[in-house]
Order: structure tokens, then C-alpha cells, then sequence
């Protein structure tokens, strides 16, 4: 075994993806929910199984004759079955159409990514529109996916669906007061505030204060939930909020926005740029906030959120097409 083998090896045993030798299990835990950065490459896999690679070539300052494209490669859990691969054309202005290669197109390109000796690859639409996109590391990723089927072979089905209760934004609403303590740490001079509220179904209403100034690069909004028939006021207490506590929960969530008409809460950490970090999507059901989805992107390469890395999925929830 040469140097650099061993040094890979190494490598991902400390990343978690290459288990050591003996009896001891992967849970789905340590293998999901977290994305990999492999030389320039974002991979990961879901709670279902399905693994995905996504990478693109750096943002130049000189001026390329086509379109900069982030290549999604989406592993095939059946043996022996090439990859799908979709190219995510990257526009900081509009999120544009995805570019599907046909079958003779897709089996051009993986030759070339499988070769690997390329660092920019071209792809020319039926339009003659010209892509750039990564052509390096390919290999790396197909070993790591090789090593995640069996090291995690169990796959999810999904269940019986249903579907996200819908929100009414209320324009007239007089929302309880804060108590000091989980005032503590806002720094608004109108702290305390409610600042938005919607009714969600027939059992709760969903309140938001504001805690921080506006303007401020990560503003901090207070959540809550309200009983309509008792009053009770409990914080959103979701894996993401932060802050002071009330009854174990937190209410604090940055970045986070509520969708009314489907019934999603968004909430997003970034590391100072929009286009990576870790976004959570909770769906609105009768008795409240469940997770629906989780994405991560550790590559700031351009991507709107829609299309980073999913490494969550409830499988009872119907989740509409764009959100």
C-alpha cells in the first residue's frame, strides 16, 4: 500500500465514512444528517438512503463563453446502475431551469468524470448553450457511496402521507405579553412586540415577536405558539431555536420565515453568505411543528437552497414541488 492510499484511507475513516474493522453497527444517525466537502464536491445522503454529490467549479473573475453549472449526481442504490446526473445552471439573479442531458449525453459525461483527468468539463445543450462544470474527484465519490450502502443497507419506506395545515395571517390581534425572563437577551427597543400572527388549523395560533433590531445581519425573531382554547403560550422549542428558555423550550430561530399558504416554517444558519449553511423546514400539523426537511451546502458555490444537499426527509409528509 503506497503513501497516499493510506493517507485516503485515514482520512475517511476520521470523516466517518469508511467504518473500522469489527462488529460495531453505523447507526443512521452518524452516517445522515451531516455533508461531506470532498475537493470541492458537497456529498451526502438522506435518512432514506438516497445519496447525493453536488460541486461546481470556483467563481472566476474572467469572463467565461457560457454558463457556470453545478452538477448534481444522484447515486443509484441498485447494483451495477450509473448515477443520474442533472446540471443546476448558477445565476445569482433568478434560480433558472434545471438542464437534463439525455441517456447518450449522461454516458459521455461520466466517462470523462470517471477519467478524472479533466478539471473543467463542457456540456453543450440542444440549444448550443454552453455549461462549465467540475470534472474532478468523481472517483473518490463513487467509493464513498459504495462504502455508505453497506454500511447502512436498511432504507426507510415511506409512510402514509399527509399533508401540511395551511396558516391565515391575522391583520387585528392583541398577543399575550413576554415575561422578563425571556426578554432577556433581546436587544430591540420595541422588544416584546408581537410582530406577525397566524391562525393554523382550529387548534393554535402561531406568534412572532420581534427580538432584535431590523437590519441587524442575523435578526433574531421570538416563537411561539398559543392554544386557542386555554391561551397557553409555548416557545417553538424546535431543534434549531436558541436563546432563553421557557418549560425546556427555546424560542429564538435566525433567519426563519413562516410560508402561511403551504405551511412551512423556515428556519437557516449561514456562515456569512446566503448560498451554503444548514436550512430546517418544520410543517405545520394539528398538533403542531414536526421537522420535514433538513439541507445543507458547504460550498459556497452559488446555490439556492432549494438544491443543497438533502440529508433529512419525513417520510410521512407530502412537501410541495417549490417552497
Amino acid at each position: 500500500m503506497n503513501f497516499c492510499t493510506y493517507t485516503l484511507i485515514i482520512a475517511m475513516l476520521l470523516a466517518g465514512c469508511l467504518p473500522p474493522k469489527g462488529d460495531r453497527d453505523i447507526s443512521p444517525r452518524y452516517i445522515n444528517e451531516a455533508v461531506m466537502q470532498v475537493d470541492g464536491w458537497d456529498m451526502g445522503c438522506d435518512n432514506f438512503g438516497n445519496c447525493i454529490a453536488i460541486g461546481a467549479v470556483p467563481p472566476r473573475k474572467v469572463k467565461m463563453e457560457g454558463i457556470r453549472g453545478a452538477l448534481r449526481i444522484v447515486f443509484n442504490n441498485a447494483e451495477g446502475q450509473d448515477p443520474e446526473l442533472t446540471i443546476i445552471p448558477l445565476d445569482y439573479e433568478q434560480r433558472l431551469p434545471d438542464v437534463k442531458p439525455s441517456p447518450q449525453q449522461t454516458a459521455v459525461l461520466l466517462a470523462e468524470l470517471r477519467d478524472g483527468r479533466t478539471y473543467m468539463l463542457t456540456y453543450k445543450d440542444g440549444d448550443e448553450t454552453v455549461y462549465y462544470v467540475r470534472g474532478r474527484d468523481f472517483p473518490r465519490l463513487e467509493a464513498l457511496h459504495r462504502r455508505w450502502l453497506r454500511a447502512y443497507p436498511v432504507r426507510l419506506a415511506q409512510q402514509e402521507p399527509i399533508m401540511p395545515v395551511k396558516g391565515v395571517r391575522l391583520r387585528n390581534f392583541r398577543a399575550p405579553t413576554l415575561t422578563e425572563t425571556i426578554l432577556a437577551e433581546c436587544t430591540s427597543p420595541n422588544k416584546g412586540i408581537v410582530d406577525a400572527a397566524w391562525d393554523v388549523g382550529d387548534g393554535f395560533r402561531l406568534l412572532r415577536y420581534v427580538c432584535s433590531p431590523k437590519g441587524r445581519f442575523s435578526a433574531e425573531m421570538l416563537w411561539f405558539t398559543m392554544d386557542k382554547q386555554s391561551g397557553r403560550l409555548t416557545p417553538i422549542g424546535i431543534d434549531e431555536a436558541v436563546g432563553p428558555k421557557a418549560d425546556g423550550k427555546a424560542a429564538g430561530l435566525y433567519h426563519a420565515y413562516f410560508e402561511p399558504t403551504q405551511g412551512l416554517l423556515v428556519t437557516r444558519k449561514s456562515a456569512g453568505s446566503d448560498d451554503c449553511g444548514l436550512l430546517a423546514v418544520y410543517a405545520a400539523t394539528s398538533s403542531g411543528f414536526v421537522l420535514a426537511e433538513r439541507r445543507e451546502a458547504r460550498h459556497c458555490i452559488g446555490l439556492y437552497s432549494g438544491d443543497w444537499v438533502q440529508t433529512y426527509r419525513n417520510p410521512a409528509l407530502i412537501m410541495p414541488e417549490h417552497w
